[in-house]
């Protein structure tokens, strides 16, 4: 007797050896052979489709990731979409994008595909000593947002989006490479900016407003890797709600949090980067998405220069609040304008507000090329210029006058949390007092309209 994969309560049901599917349930029975696939393991499932874990016949015996298309799915629309998946899959040879090998059918005339085993996800990549997860430290993700971004990028350059990007289908190869996996909704628009689909597909926590007017279009999938890169860094999507209803209603009409109020570790610069890409408004977003993981890239390397010890020149993880090396939690720093101490990694002074970095470092502003819509946030006060109105903002925020200048407190989304400006006579200025915000006065919240 062998027993069937189904891991549900009351699963597990014995079948005759030489069975292949288990009649009583769809999965797939242990020791069953397909196509000369050992079947091994249940792996979990996909967007119509259960995976499992099988061996390659000999001589080669490799282990391999097999997708069978459910039986609740076994219909005309989800079979054309599995027969898509497969096509789709096998003609995107990328190095960070999951292999298919083989294709068949089983007896019951369900499709399967077989493709490269990758039984980690990027979630499994950031971990304790005791094996509980954690949360991503801004400069381990650099290298994953950049293999996401190519494998998307090169989706986006064959006409399709894959409209499901979400940590679950960011894979980790046997090399250590992210794979992008699963292609199931994946859809192909050709020479078109976006798609008129009528229904919305996706999972709901990854989805911008587009996509769930059933339009979705290349920028969707930068939205999903922003959502993704804020979970993996703050330990929850922008928006948890049970319900769809209320879902959809937070991506159309609220305001995502900083991720520094769910880590005060995240750079600010790094917050501000993922919170564009998070605009509702798609022409809000980076226009492309190679361009998001760039900023990103930039952003942790201007974060990066607050953590250099000044004692012992010690690298540190950005967010650090003690050097590592020598333990030093003040580093002999001082602010260049009013002389305060500084403690370490300190981005702004706690008495006149001032940046504490010198201006030559900074890296182009998030707030570059945004639409004419939000241009209300980059004009400077009638009669100074953006310096001067910077400067003011910084004075009432010295003074505890933060009411003063709103609009610095609403763009990309750092409502409370955070506040950035920007200087029409130095554009690459960008001008964030997070790290000070304790020390002021909480932001009240503005009006974006």
């Amino acid at each position: 007797m062998a027993r069937c994969l189904n891991t549900r309560p009351g699963g597990g049901h014995e079948n005759p050896a030489n069975a292949v599917v288990c009649p009583r349930c769809d999965f797939l029975v242990q020791g069953a052979h397909i196509g000369g696939y050992e079947v091994l393991s249940f792996i979990g499932a996909g967007s119509y489709g259960h995976v499992y874990k099988v061996r390659e016949p000999a001589p080669l015996g490799r282990i391999m990731a097999l997708k069978v298309l459910r039986f609740d799915q076994f219909n005309e629309k989800a079979l054309g979409n599995f027969f898509d998946e497969a096509r789709r899959i096998a003609d995107l040879q990328h190095p960070n994008i999951l292999p298919v090998y083989n294709f068949g059918k089983l007896e019951d005339e369900r499709p399967y595909l077989v493709m490269e085993y990758a039984p980690q996800t990027i979630y499994d990549l950031f971990r304790r000593d005791d094996g509980s997860r954690r949360v991503a430290y801004a400069e381990e993700l650099v290298p994953y947002m950049r293999q996401a971004a190519d494998a998307l990028s090169f989706v986006h350059q064959n006409g399709l989006i894959h409209q499901d990007v979400k940590p679950g289908n960011l894979l980790i190869g046997r090399s250590g490479q992210l794979l992008l996996s699963d292609f199931g909704t994946t859809f192909y628009l050709g020479m078109q900016t976006h798609a008129s689909l009528g229904e919305a597909t996706g999972t709901a926590a990854y989805m911008p407003p587009e996509q769930w007017q059933g339009n979705p279009r290349r920028d969707s999938d930068q939205y999903a890797l922003a959502v993704s890169c804020y979970e993996l860094l703050s330990g929850r999507t922008p928006f948890v709600y049970r319900r769809v209803e209320e879902m959809w209603n937070a991506h159309f009409n609220e305001l995502p949090s900083s991720p520094q109020q769910w880590n005060r570790r995240i750079p600010v610069e790094v917050a501000a980067v993922i919170l564009r890409a998070l605009a509702k408004d798609y022409r809000q977003r980076y226009p492309n998405i190679l361009e998001f993981a760039q900023k990103y890239a930039d952003a942790v390397q201007t974060a990066q220069q607050r953590y250099v010890c000044q004692v012992c020149k010690h690298q540190n993880r950005t967010g650090a609040q003690r050097c590592s090396a020598c333990g030093a939690e003040h580093d002999n720093r001082h602010c260049p304008y009013c002389d305060e101490p500084l403690r370490f990694g300190q981005r702004c002074c706690t008495v006149c507000g001032r940046l504490t970095i010198p201006p030559g470092i900074m890296l182009n502003s998030p707030l570059s090329g945004v639409s004419a819509r939000q241009q209300w946030v980059a004009q400077p006060r009638q009669g100074f210029s953006g310096l001067l109105v910077i400067d003011q903002f910084f004075r009432a925020a010295s003074q505890r006058q933060v009411g003063a200048l709103p609009a610095f407190q609403y763009y990309l989304g750092i409502v409370g949390l955070g506040v950035v400006g920007y200087s029409d006579h130095q554009p690459g200025l960008f001008v964030a007092l997070q790290d000070t915000l304790n020390d002021i006065a909480p932001l009240p919240r503005a009006d974006p309209g």
